[in-house]
């Protein structure tokens, strides 16, 4: 599901994001990707920062990103 959520993202399909986190929210919770899958389902400036001229919007967002995929490799390696 995270897959699908880094999908919608990127396609900006805020319609089919809502929807995904209304499905498979609860589901995901409970799943070793949930950070990933909260990250892109929630309404954040995701798109906007991918094209943004605010700097302080891309950092964030690279921030937030460091950040997932820091959980993520905590969660492999154990």
């Amino acid at each position: 599901m995270a897959n699908l959520a880094l999908c919608y993202a990127l396609q900006n399909n805020k319609d089919k994001l809502l929807s995904l986190k209304e499905t498979y929210g609860t589901l995901m919770a409970e799943s070793k990707h949930k950070n990933i899958f909260q990250f892109l389902t929630t309404d954040t400036t995701f798109s906007g920062a991918l094209t943004s001229t605010e700097f302080g919007k891309i950092d964030s967002f690279a921030d937030t990103l460091k950040k997932v995929f820091h959980e993520k490799e905590k969660t492999s390696s154990s």
